[in-house]
Formats: structure tokens, sequence, C-alpha cells
């Protein structure tokens, strides 16, 4: 399998390929590690023995143009590995261990995924999946990552994580959800939303201000993300001269917006808790100190593809006032995103 990253920057026309040619991959197990190293990150949730952090050495870099490949199916017949019901089933079952958490104070918020699997009956091209998202999605950061040890994975997000150049440095606080078709018809955000966007902002907050400095803060205002809407919080900074970026990506990731609160906790009891593993989902990619630059994103709205078969993730944040049936209906609005590359 080759080594390989497209990635398409948001409101951009072009795209940009880094390819690895030959020799071991660089594989890391903190985030600390990448101190005064480059290439295209690709991390995990939470990074271990069988998913660590990977870093493809940029010996291509290249801008290139979105072109759909012609040659490729344009549809293919999807069918779900495992029935709606079994999901839902095994949903309901994470929802009330996750919300016991919440119920008796032992977690104020936490993230609850869910992987759903479909089967086609064609292989599809990865890089044909990648420009459609590109066409279909052109507020989003799309990339598509390729590696032995990671197999291939398509992203398509709203959130920033950290992006840095050599005067500035930006992040956002991303949490709070619903459908584009519901706000532009009219409904209010609810304090359930606004308590989410509260905590990653306050979380955000508390972590970087003891490392930066000239911090501002603008929102939340909504913004749009393919059929889905969120509130965001903004933030730019400057980094304290005895601190470096990799200390920001340290302290940011993972946000309570893919995690929760208190996070240490969270994050275990996610690990052990979860019905099925995250892996690559709501770790977080992009070009790290790439000719003087990083642009990284969560990895939100993720597809691995493994030839035929298809995982698709999705997640939503819990509080204590979250509803089981709005819960799971927001995970299957996110995983239409993907679902929406195969035409199904």
């Amino acid at each position: 399998m080759e080594t390989y990253a497209y990635f398409r920057l948001p409101e951009q026309d072009k795209a940009t390929l880094i390819t690895q040619n030959g020799g071991p991959l660089v594989t890391l197990s903190s985030i600390d590690e990448l101190d005064g190293r480059t290439g295209f990150v690709f991390s995990p949730f939470a990074p271990s023995v069988s998913q660590p952090i990977v870093l493809i050495r940029p010996d291509t870099y290249k801008s290139v143009p979105i072109n759909e490949q012609p040659s490729a199916p344009e549809y293919v017949t999807v069918a779900p590995l495992t029935s709606k019901e079994n999901e839902f089933s095994a949903y309901t079952a994470d929802f009330n261990r996750f919300h016991h958490q919440l119920a008796n104070g032992y977690l104020s918020k936490v993230v609850l995924a869910r992987v759903s699997t479909l089967i086609t009956s064609a292989k599809l091209s990865p890089y044909t999946l990648f420009c459609r998202a590109c066409k279909m999605y052109p507020h989003l950061f799309v990339a598509l990552v390729s590696t032995p040890l990671t197999g291939t994975w398509i992203v398509a997000t709203p959130e920033l994580l950290l992006s840095a150049n050599e005067t500035e440095c930006t992040t956002m606080a991303l949490a709070g959800t619903m459908k584009a078709s519901d706000h532009n018809n009219g409904t209010e955000w609810t304090d359930k939303e606004y308590q989410e966007q509260k905590f990653v902002s306050l979380y955000i907050n508390s972590v970087i201000r003891p490392i930066a400095e000239d911090v501002k803060e603008e929102g939340p205002d909504t913004m749009t993300a393919a059929d889905l809407v969120h509130l965001r919080t903004k933030f730019s900074f400057k980094m304290k001269s005895e601190y470096k970026v990799v200390d920001a990506l340290s302290s940011l990731h993972p946000t309570p917006a893919v995690c929760g609160l208190p996070k240490n906790t969270a994050q275990k009891f996610i690990l052990e808790s979860e019905h099925s593993p995250r892996k690559y989902y709501s770790g977080f990619l992009g070009p790290w100190g790439v000719k003087s630059s990083t642009s990284l994103y969560v990895s939100l709205r993720c597809m691995h593809i493994n030839n035929r078969i298809l995982d698709l993730y999705a997640g939503g944040g819990l509080l204590k006032q979250s509803m089981l049936k709005k819960e799971w209906d927001e995970t299957e609005a996110k995983l239409n995103t993907m679902k929406k590359l195969l035409h199904v």
C-alpha cells in the first residue's frame, strides 16, 4: 500500500498531495514527539501500539487539480452489514451507560460515538470519493489518507483544531448541532446546545491562556457544515516565548467537543465503554510544520475504506438532559455526510 495524503483546505479550489517515497513510516506514541518534525500527521483519538500517531514524510508536496475519475463507477449498491435495529440497540446500550455517568455527576459532558458498516457492490476509487467530497463540501476540510499501518480514510470535517504560522495561531470551539433545514426554518438553539458550546469554549480558554498571549475570542456564531449547522467560537493567539505550538496542540487534544469533562476521566471511560473502537475517528490530521505552516483538523465525518467494506463514524455530545432519540438522529444526520458520497 502506498503512503500518501490528499487534502483540500476550506474554500480552496485545488488540493495538495503529499507522498512518502519509500522508507519506514514514522510512528509516534505522543503528541509531544511531533516537536521538531514536519509532515502530514494523522493521529487517533488516543494513541496506542495498534493505532499510533503517524507522520507522512513530505518527499513530494504539490498542488493538484480536483478531478473526479470518470472511469470509476458512478453509482454502487450499498447495503448495511448490521441491521438498523441492531445498530440502534447497541447505541441504546451505550447511551444508557454513558448517561448514567452524567446523571450521577461523574461526568459533566461526554461524547458518544458509533460506527455504521456498509458493503458496496463494487470497489470504489478512494480518490474519486475524495474529489466528490471536495465538490460537495466546499466549506469543509477534506482529506484522503492512506498508509500501510492506518489503512485508507476519507474525512470531511468542519472543525479546526489548530492552525499556526510564524505570527499567529487559531483554533475553534465547535459544539452544538442541528440540521441546516431546521435552522433555516427558524428553529432556535436550545440551552443544551449552548451549554455544550460553553463547555468547549471554557476548556479552550483554560488551556490556552497560560501558554499564550494576545488571546482574542469571537462568537459564538452559527457555522454551516454540509447539511448541518454548529455553534462556533473562534480563538486567535500568539504563543508565549517559552512555549511552542506543540504545547498548544498537546493541551487542546482531545477537546470536550470529541471527549468530555473532566477530560481524563471522560477519555478513560470512552475507551473502556464505547461499543466500537474509534481508531482514527475524533483524532486529528493535517500538514504539520510543512512550508512553515500548520493546519490541523479534528477527524470528524470519517469513513474507513477496506476494499468494499466501509466503516462510517459519527458522534455527539451528551449532557444530563440529553434524550436518546434526538442524539441518535443527530448521529444519523452526521453519517449522511459520508453516505452522500456513495449516492445513498
